[in-house]
């Protein structure tokens, strides 16, 4: 199975992967009260809970200084407010709504697409089929069933005659032409010409590419730049969130903005990118020469300086020369955001640690999520301490 192939199979998960699970209710504690079950909630760097989320609601993490909350209207309709750092609602009654990216979020439901301010104004005249998120001051939009793109005024700047589009990384833009993908500048201009038929999107000034059969990396003028051997090709998938950027082709099932895949972990940050040899992961240069060699069960991007690797069934952390600055100890771990990172013990209690391994949030939570603008989301249900107190 081709790499397009199980990225397409693992696409009906994909909402799993990105959505917390809902939510339930809870209720405001005092000292030493012990917190009702289903209760999440946002905590700072020193551990403290901020706020709680409101009872029978599902919420994200942060994007852009923005929290996006979602709860169930009489007539099942999602309702989406949004919320700043500190639990204050500053904007609501919107259905289906985005996450804030670039100043903007997308809200409504398909077919009625608008975009939203910080206040809760509309920042856009027109509204559209469907939309993505700001990247790169562009937004990917569909008008009837073409897909172009539109500024921050809502004025389109590319016409809307591509079969499927992803937002601009590096300045290009994954779209799909008579069943294949290519890239196009800001302008709308081909910079590659549709060839491919899944593209990962680029990063660092490399993007992961399938041609055919055969798997590399391209760089801006879509010139092959490293070549994937057979044992690559059909390395084991480790998805890496799902894509903004990356686009498959060739099934009319998952045609529109449910196309994004999965982002492959072969993928450039910093120089280096984690490449599968000899059943292992190292890291490869921008010239595919390991610089450091295959030696980890699976490995990730570098992120802030540091990468997440597993080692014997146990995750840590290495830096660009490859060795440890947090031993490898943990029974799972998630990349670096805010300067922390959420890890878990043997026990599955889930925490927060600094770049040197101190943790700087107890493991006691059910499940962490990234810091983000400061803020990081916990789950407090059945938590291993009986008391949670605001003020820890």
């Amino acid at each position: 199975m081709t790499s397009t192939q199980t990225c397409k199979v693992l696409l009906t998960g994909m909402l799993i992967f990105s959505l917390f699970p809902e939510a339930g209710r809870a209720k405001q504690t005092n000292h030493n009260d012990t917190i009702n079950h289903d209760a999440y909630a946002f905590i700072d760097k020193r551990g403290k809970i901020v706020f709680r989320t409101p009872p029978d609601a599902e919420s994200e993490n942060f994007s852009d200084g923005v929290l996006k909350i979602k709860t169930k209207t009489k007539n099942d309709e999602p309702d989406s407010s949004f919320m700043n750092k500190h639990g204050k609602v500053i904007a609501e009654g919107f259905i289906h709504g985005g996450r804030f990216s670039e100043g903007l979020a997308e809200v409504g439901k398909r077919g009625e697409i608008g975009f939203i301010d910080k206040t809760g104004k509309v920042a856009t005249a027109k509204v559209f089929s469907d939309a993505l998120c700001f990247r790169e001051g562009r937004a990917p939009v569909m008008v009837n069933k073409g897909f172009g793109f539109i500024d921050r005024t809502g004025s389109i700047v590319i016409a809307p005659f591509f079969e499927n589009a992803t937002g601009f990384s590096d300045g290009l833009a994954a779209v799909q032409s008579q069943g294949e993908i290519g890239f196009i500048d800001k302008t709308g201009k081909w910079r590659i010409k549709p060839r491919f038929r899944y593209v990962d999107g680029f990063s660092d000034g490399l993007a992961l590419v399938v041609e055919n059969n055969e798997e590399f990396y391209i760089d801006h003028d879509g010139r092959k730049v490293i070549s994937l051997d057979d044992e690559q090709r059909k390395r084991p998938f480790i998805p890496w969130g799902v894509s903004e950027t990356g686009l498959s082709s060739g099934n009319s099932f998952f045609q529109g903005f449910n196309s994004r895949t999965f982002r492959s972990p072969c993928t450039f940050c910093a120089g280096l990118s984690p490449m599968y040899k000899d059943k292992q992961y190292g890291y490869i240069s921008k010239s595919g020469e390991f610089v450091i060699h295959p030696q980890f069960q699976q490995a990730f991007p570098f992120v802030e300086g540091l990468a997440r690797v597993c080692v014997d069934n146990k995750w840590g952390f290495i830096n660009r020369s490859g060795a440890f600055v947090v031993e490898p100890k943990y029974s799972r771990a998630e990349d670096f955001s805010d300067g922390a990172a959420a890890v878990a013990t043997g026990h599955n209690k889930w925490g927060h640690i600094d770049t040197r391994g101190r943790f700087i949030s107890n493991a006691r939570y059910i499940s962490a999520g990234p810091f983000h603008c400061g803020r990081a989301r916990v789950q407090l249900t059945g938590c291993y301490d009986d008391h949670i107190d605001d003020k820890e």
